[in-house]
Order: C-alpha cells, then structure tokens, then sequence
C-alpha cells in the first residue's frame, strides 16, 4: 500500500514554524523569526541599525504574493501551505479582474491586478524616504503576472510592481534544490545546505525564496516576458520553515499493515530528507537500520551513461553495490557511531528521488529497477505522473498495489 505524505501521513495543514532570512552584508543566515512583525519591524526603532532589511522584505513580500490562493464567497482556497503562508503575513489580499480594453496595450486597462497590502498600522514602508512623495503612499503590490507551481521546476513566481513605481520585482518560492539553478552563486550562505539538511532531517518542510528588481517595467514588458527571464538571475533571499505533524493513527495504520504481512511505501512531493524523517517516525522504515539514497556521481537523469552511488543518509560510509542494491562491506577505517542508533544492514531499505526514479526507468537494468521496486520504502519529489507511473511498475512486479492520499 502506497501512501501520499502531506494530508494523509501528517496532518492536512502545514503551520510555519518561522523563516531564516539572509543577513546581508554578512552573508549568513539569521535566527529563525516566528512571526512577520520579526520578520519586518514596522518601526525605525525596532530595527538593527547594522542590517540591511531587503532580504527580510522580499521574503514577506514573497509570502504575501507568491501564491494560488482565490477567493470564493469571501473565503480563501488554494494549497493549504500557500494558505498558512499568507495567514501568517497578516496581510490582506484582493483578487484581480478583467474588464473591456481600453485599446492601449501598453496600459492596464483590460485588467486589475490581484493586490496585497498589509495590515493596518503597517500601510507605509518606512525604508522610503521621510520627505520624499513616496513617504504617505500606501503599499500595495499589484500582482502583474503569474506563474504557477510546476513539479517539473518545482517552483512558483510571480512579477509585482508598486503602485505608482516604474520598476517591479520578481518573487520565487520553490523548493530548496531548484534555487541553485537560478540564484547568482554568490547570494548563497556559505552553510546553505548544511541549514537545509538540519530542518529536513528532522522532518521539516522547507520553501526557498528568491528575489530580483527589474528596472523600467511597464505592462507590455511583463507580458512578454518568459518564464526563463523572470526565473534568471536571482538573490537568494531566505528559507520558510514549515512543521508538519504525524496523524496519531498513522503509526497505529502502518504497523498493523506490516504485521498482516501488507507492504507500506510512501509516495511524496517532498523533499527526500524530510519523507525519510517522516518514514521513520510512523514505521514506514526501520529507524534502526540503515537507508539508503542514491545520488548521480556522474552524468544526470538525462544521462544513459550517468553513474550512481547508493550511500547511507545516517552514514555515508556505508553504501549499496550499484548493480545488485545489495550492502558493500564498509571499509576498515569506517565510524561507526550513527544517529538514530542505526545499527544494522539487515533491515535496511532504499529512499528514491522523483529524478533518479526517471533515470532507472528509462536507463537502467531490468535488475536494478527490479531491487528499487522491491526494496524502496520511500519514492521523493515525485509528480502526480511519477506516482501513477510508479503503482504501475509495482503491478508489472506482479504486486497488488494501491494508493491511499490524493497526491
């Protein structure tokens, strides 16, 4: 029996646990801010004199815009986590609409935008000058365009211009392995993916967030622009840290699965580390034994030739033979002290992500695909796709397999 994570595993709603913003000119991540008024003092007196607070704006101004929640009989729906984040701006939003062109394809005239603005008490943003016209204008983000979420990107991103500004933003939020592809290098903390492993190892989910102004911006330029433009080019701007706690039947559900001899696999969107986590947690895998995570040493999903090496998450010391998935003997200068008091090889299982999956479908043995299928505990960053193609395989195994979640 396959199992979806987030709603059917865990609980349905994601709450955010609080955001890591990078403190700029140092580079480095700050401490975890569980609430927007941390996140962005609306008072000159409330801010760090030695801060630069862009990053902290673009992030809340990311959570404010960047989603695809909609309002029907005055009620948000949408993704549940794109519902949480917005919650916790406190922010208020207002759906665009269309009406007849006015004729002027350079103007707005056939559209409203969607807008954010803050909450009351926080209309102004005091980084504009006190002096300057802009010092009483209101904020708000008028939503020009949108692109939503794409499992094979696995991000989102919108372009937001200030009422009155000639020039705009783009916001992105995605998942944190997407980033790298489309951020400068040099936007990146040095601990980066140190910070993301802790969160996800213990089971947490977390979004990056991206940013990058764009001067000079008028209504034909963003209609016209590509996805690839917005999405290029980009400052890393934090990450967005969300907990989401394990049903209290679940663990009860998989145990009595496994001891009526019944497989369990979970099937996810998320991040591998995380699904790991989780896994564990619930008794998907045995917390006490190794699992193991395949990663491209050469070449990429797209690859024939690619190479891949099996390594333990808890220690990568240990690793699986590439051609049977079986345990290699470790070598003799190998640590043994592992967390989650992982002791044995016996009961050790494989965790798979959504592109090494492609890969093994399409490049590797009949064999190799065989022992994925049959030792597989848990199938990562997967697309709706995935996972139907997935079930698919098992039953080409000849297993009776179904799947129980909506992912």
């Amino acid at each position: 029996m396959c199992f979806d994570k987030t709603g059917t595993l865990t609980e349905d709603g994601l709450d955010v646990l609080g955001v890591r913003v990078v403190q700029r000119p140092h580079n480095r991540f700050g401490d975890i801010l569980s609430d927007a008024n941390e996140l962005l003092p609306g008072a000159t007196y409330e801010r760090d004199p030695t801060m630069e607070y862009n990053a902290n704006k673009a992030v809340l101004y990311t959570m404010a815009t960047c989603h695809s929640l909609r309002i029907v009989d005055d009620e948000f729906i949408g993704d549940p986590l794109d519902l949480k984040m917005f919650e916790y701006t406190g922010w208020q939003f207002e759906e665009g609409s269309e009406r007849p062109a006015g004729g002027d394809e350079d103007e707005d005239a056939s559209l409203t935008p969607s807008v954010a603005r803050p909450p009351p008490g926080l209309e102004l943003d005091i980084d504009e000058e006190r002096d300057s016209p802009n010092s009483r204008r209101p904020i708000e983000l008028g939503i020009l365009k949108s692109f939503e979420f794409a499992s094979q990107l696995r991000r989102a991103s919108v372009i937001v211009r200030q009422f009155g500004e000639k020039s705009g933003d783009v916001y992105v939020k995605g998942a944190p392995e997407s980033m790298k592809a489309i951020c400068r290098p040099e936007s990146f903390p040095p601990d980066y993916d140190e910070l993301l492993a802790y969160y996800t190892h213990r089971g947490f989910r977390v979004i990056a967030c991206a940013t990058k102004h764009i001067f000079k911006l008028n209504w034909l330029k963003v209609q016209k622009m590509k996805r690839e433009e917005a999405e290029s080019g980009l400052d890393f701007a934090g990450f967005i840290v969300f907990e989401n706690k394990l049903k209290d039947v679940s663990t009860e559900v998989i145990t009595e699965l496994r001891e009526a001899n019944i497989r369990t696999v979970m099937c996810t969107g998320d991040n591998i580390l995380t699904a790991i986590s989780v896994a564990r947690e619930c008794g998907v895998i045995d917390r006490t034994a190794h699992c193991f995570v395949p990663h491209f040493a050469e070449g990429d999903a797209h690859t024939p030739l690619s190479k891949l090496v099996w390594e333990s998450v808890d220690n990568p010391m240990y690793q699986l033979d590439e051609s049977t998935l079986k345990p290699l003997p470790p070598p003799a200068e190998h640590d043994s002290s592992l967390p989650y008091d992982v002791s044995n090889l016996r009961n050790y299982s494989v965790a798979v992500s959504g592109d090494v999956f492609r890969w093994i479908i399409d490049f590797a043995s009949e064999k190799v695909l065989r022992e994925m299928l049959a030792i597989g505990q848990v199938f990562a960053r997967m697309s709706p796709d995935e996972k139907h193609e997935m079930i698919e395989k098992f039953q080409s195994i000849d297993y009776s397999a179904g799947f129980c979640g909506d992912g």
